[in-house]
């Protein structure tokens, strides 16, 4: 039942309601997905708090060596397993007669209170935000053409892009720029003003956000600060009120700073980035890193079964490999083309997750820019808009397991896309940030996601790096030959006599 319905409730529960519960309760397993899927729009949106600490107030975990100007506290959703598993449980006292059937009957009673009190916050807030369904709409060129643009050229490599992660990355982006250099952000992200960005920005997070105990759907965001410049805190409160993001500020280039930010990184991504977070560097003359990520997890809502696996061969560009396919069959909509076919699946969290499968004969990039895909593309990314080539059938679907992951710096795709000035330090202007010269450095993008029989997990982070000119040396300078180096030995006479560069001590 949704959240609605339990707060309907509240009134009594009579033996016949029970008798029905009981009828249903053996056919939950059955309807997980769409139960989760209607009481997960109402959690999803539950208040999200924010706890500023004072400034150098050192955070616990995996930021421990930072400090914390401004901390993203999440929200805690109601868990709709652990509210299924007392349930179950009340159940089970009842088959085997540790409880009566009126004690069982008043249990369930407060079982469905206690669930109804913690979802009425989320409701009351639902009410204020709504409405959040198609949150994302008329983001779908931004979307559909940013892909286009990573994906293409892809050659024998796996290539991994997150839309909704580089989406939020660049908002945060336009919220320290002014001028050109923000102009050109609201272009490509559709918006006409800040504010609008900030405003949908703020929606789409809403919209996404889950942690629900079924599924997880987290964007996270944080900036890191080189303690050495002076930078305005106005803006660092805004990515904190509207985009939940944390702010920490050290010593930039340090290994303990560093160290920190990969441990939030990691935290934030579960994990699954750990190898790739060691593209992400920090220099001494960086002003700061904005890092943003996105971590989801969700089951499908029909799983694959293992022993219908079966070993077979994947034709991959360089030639034949081995796969392990997984099989279901069941019936759904098929999705064709002129140049394609694609068939969908859904997960328990009601995400839809496309496998789109080029004809015989029609290369990859010669896809990604066919229009009538690219219609299809943004089609579902639409609530209620149907492709009109598809019919119910059904479907045996065979679906190798795989992981795949990739990383590449998107400072060349952004600026095909028109985003141009923030990387010239002649004409970006940060001047909302601080009122020296800065410009992006380098706009580095991971992501991994893996697919198997119980479902999809995928995490993805966008790191932006602001460049800083070089600060005049202080009055006291600390000398280190850690790095390669030249040296040159001059005589009495004011002769060289050797030079040479040392790449290895030893």
């Amino acid at each position: 039942m949704r959240g609605d319905e339990l707060l309907d409730m509240l009134g009594g529960i009579d033996a016949e309601l029970v008798k029905a519960a009981d009828r249903e309760r053996k056919k939950r397993k059955r309807r997980y997905g769409w139960f989760a899927a209607a009481a997960c729009l109402c959690v999803a949106l539950a208040i999200l708090l924010r706890s500023a600490l004072p400034k150098n107030a050192p955070v616990p975990g995996p930021v421990n060596k930072a400090y914390a100007l401004e901390v993203a506290e999440y929200p805690e959703a109601p868990n709709l397993v652990e509210y299924f598993s007392k349930q179950d449980a009340l159940w089970q006292d009842h088959s085997e007669g540790r409880i009566d059937y009126e004690t069982l009957v008043q249990r369930l009673a407060e079982l469905d209170v206690e669930y109804a009190n913690a979802l009425s916050e989320a409701q009351t807030y639902e009410k204020r935000i709504r409405p959040m369904r198609g949150a994302g709409k008329g983001l779908e060129a931004f979307f559909t053409d940013s892909a286009a643009e990573v994906l293409n050229g892809a050659g024998e490599e796996n290539r991994v892009y997150s839309p909704l992660n580089t989406y939020l990355a660049l908002a945060m982006l336009a919220e320290l720029t002014d001028g050109e250099s923000r102009a050109q952000i609201l272009s490509l992200l559709g918006q006409d003003s800040i504010d609008a960005l900030r405003t949908r920005a703020n929606r789409i997070w809403n919209a996404n956000y889950r942690d629900d105990g079924f599924s997880k759907c987290i964007p996270a965001g944080s900036v890191w600060l080189n303690e050495s410049y002076p930078l305005k805190e106005a803006p660092l409160k805004t990515l904190a009120e509207s985009y939940y993001s944390s702010s920490f500020q050290g010593e930039m280039g340090s290994r303990d700073y560093l160290k920190c930010m990969r441990g939030w990184l990691s935290e934030a991504t579960g994990g699954m980035l750990d190898e790739q977070a060691g593209d992400l560097t920090m220099e001494p003359n960086d002003a700061l890193l904005l890092l943003t990520t996105l971590f989801y997890e969700a089951a499908w809502g029909e799983e694959f079964l293992a022993e219908n696996n079966e070993q077979g061969v994947f034709h991959a560009p360089g030639g034949d490999v081995p796969a392990e396919y997984m099989f279901r069959s069941e019936y759904g909509f098929y999705y064709y083309g002129e140049r394609f076919s694609a068939v969908e699946k859904i997960l328990v969290d009601s995400s839809r997750m496309w496998f789109i499968l080029p004809d015989e004969g029609v290369g990859m990039d010669e896809l990604l820019s066919d229009e009538e895909y690219r219609k299809f593309v943004r089609i579902t990314m639409q609530p209620d808009v149907f492709w009109e080539k598809s019919r119910n059938v059904t479907i045996n679907l065979r679906l190798p397991k795989f992981d795949v992951s990739s990383g590449m710096d998107l400072a060349d795709t952004l600026r095909a896309l028109g985003v141009t000035d923030c990387f010239d330090p002649e004409r970006a202007d940060f001047t909302p940030l601080s009122g020296q010269t800065l410009w992006v450095g380098s706009v580095q993008h991971d992501a991994r996601l893996t697919v198997d029989e119980q479902g999809v997990r995928a995490a993805a982070y966008t790191g932006i790096s602001l460049k800083a000119e070089a600060e005049p040396p202080e009055e006291e300078v600390d000398f280190t030959l850690d790095r390669p180096f030249l040296f040159l030995l001059v005589s009495a006479d004011d002769v060289p006599l050797y030079t040479g560069v040392v790449n290895q001590p030893q």
